[in-house]
Order: structure tokens, then sequence, then C-alpha cells
């Protein structure tokens, strides 16, 4: 997270929402409409492979929370990689993330 990240109160959506961010305004619901989407869009590409597809699903995620920014910074590759394996090393969580994918397939 970039350190001039700024934040609020949404009153519609109930939550604490980044000020710049495009996503601004949408519910929970529509935020996890726009990530399956976008992961349906993405998931042909990425083949079988369940640590691309955590990877990608991490950086839709933190993207559409407005934690990442349009460019990529070395702790934001970190924070993602450190997701990533989280899921990798935890047997329900990594069986979570391949039900996900075959769902969507």
């Amino acid at each position: 997270m970039t350190k001039d990240a700024k934040f609020e109160f949404d009153d519609m959506s109930q939550e604490i929402v980044p000020v710049e961010s495009e996503l601004r305004g949408m519910t929970h619901f529509e935020r996890e409409q726009k990530f399956e989407e976008i992961f349906r869009g993405l998931l042909p590409h990425l083949g079988s492979h369940i640590g691309k597809s955590v990877m990608v699903q991490t950086l839709i995620t933190l993207k559409l929370e407005g934690l990442l920014g349009e460019e990529l910074t070395d702790s934001d590759l970190k924070m993602v990689k450190a997701v990533q394996e989280s899921v990798m090393n935890d047997e329900e969580r990594r069986s979570q993330a391949i039900r996900f994918s075959q769902r969507l397939l």
C-alpha cells in the first residue's frame, strides 16, 4: 500500500474505501462480481498451474480493494508473494482456490 493512500467511509456501502479508487461506491457484492468477471477472462490463459491461479486471484483482490496502484512496487510484489505462499502452504485454502477456479471454468 502506498504511504499517501487516503481512505474514507462510504455511507452507501458501509465500508472503508480508498478515496482514489475507481471502485469507490461499489458494494462488496459488486466487487465480488467484478472479481469473477476479471478472473474468468484470465483463467483460460493460466492453464492448470495452481500457483499462477492463486497469484492472479491475489492480484485481482488486492487491486479491487484499492491496495495496489497502477505500478507494482517491490513491496507490493512482496505482499502478493506472501499471500500466495500463505495460500499454497495451507491445504484448506489451496483446495478452496482450486475449487473456485474449477467452478469458473
